[in-house]
């Protein structure tokens, strides 16, 4: 993912990795994306663009 707003993203503490997990509001129209990303991946982080910012995750593998 990648967005304007250099800021970190909610969510991620200063050195990237996904904070613990916390609950949205659950009539919140939006905030679920990192809570996603938080649950389902082995690792998170973000690193900052000419542009803004990039978020990045990594999937842990499956057995198949």
């Amino acid at each position: 993912m990648h967005d304007q707003d250099p800021n970190p993203p909610g969510g991620l503490d200063s050195l990237g990795r996904p904070e613990g997990p916390k609950r949205p509001d659950g009539l919140a129209e939006g905030g679920r994306g990192l809570l996603l990303i938080r649950t389902l991946s082995a690792d998170a982080g973000y690193r900052p663009t000419p542009y803004g910012k990039a978020v990045w995750f990594v999937l842990p593998p499956t057995e198949g």
